[in-house]
């Protein structure tokens, strides 16, 4: 299927600005709408909705922040996470989505769409230690900041190289995932085969995680 437009909706938030090169590689595909905006403020959250609201089946919406199984966050307010898309919201349904953000493949169960979500994806450090502390931590070893960094650009890579490499004049949401999990496979393989990465198979486990735990919808 040829695609119309590739909508991405990037909401301004310091912890998140480690997407910034994949929203900088997706620029360069042709029929580009970028959406990175301060959702904090309300005619910038209005164009967001327009301009998905006015989406056709044709499209793909791509989401690059903060998320949870209730849905997925716009910019901080006063320190504090907002949503600016729930469950309570149609907005979304009827949609083709790739939803990078925690908890994407909960919060798409709700969704009437076809899309591609996400398990726990670890960037923050304080929220790992804190996970820890209560023992909601998904991985059986302690993570350290290094192991994150390397993380994150390994994430951030297997993005990047999947949107220069995927042919959006026949795009196929199947073909995305498929292209995903394999590009993050080479960067496991690029990680283990690093012998400066101290921490390597730890890394390994948790693009491994990020991989597995990828979820691939169909709902009409």
């Amino acid at each position: 299927m040829k695609m119309n437009k590739v909508i991405c909706i990037y909401p301004f938030d310091k912890s998140t600005t480690f997407l910034l090169p994949i929203y900088k590689v997706l620029s360069s595909v042709s029929k580009f709408k970028g959406l990175a905006f301060d959702t904090t403020n309300e005619n910038c959250k209005k164009i967001i909705y327009s301009e998905i609201e006015s989406s056709t089946e044709n499209d793909l919406i791509i989401f690059l922040g903060h998320g949870c199984s209730l849905g997925l966050y716009g910019s901080p307010k006063n320190g504090e996470l907002e949503l600016i898309f729930d469950n309570k919201n149609s907005l979304l349904n009827n949609k083709k989505l790739l939803l990078l953000s925690c908890r994407s493949s909960e919060f798409m169960e709700s969704l009437i769409s076809h899309s591609i979500g996400f398990g726990n994806i670890p960037t923050d450090y304080q929220e790992i230690c804190e996970d820890e502390i209560i023992g909601c931590s998904n991985f059986s070893f302690s993570i350290n900041q290094t192991m994150i960094e390397q993380y994150k650009k390994s994430l951030v890579q297997s993005m990047c190289k999947t949107i220069q490499y995927i042919n959006w004049e026949s795009f196929c949401l199947n073909n995305l995932y498929n292209l995903i999990k394999l590009f993050i496979n080479k960067e496991i393989q690029a990680v283990l085969e690093n012998k400066q990465i101290s921490e390597r198979r730890f890394i390994a486990d948790m693009l491994y995680d990020l991989k597995t735990n990828m979820r691939l919808q169909y709902k009409n």
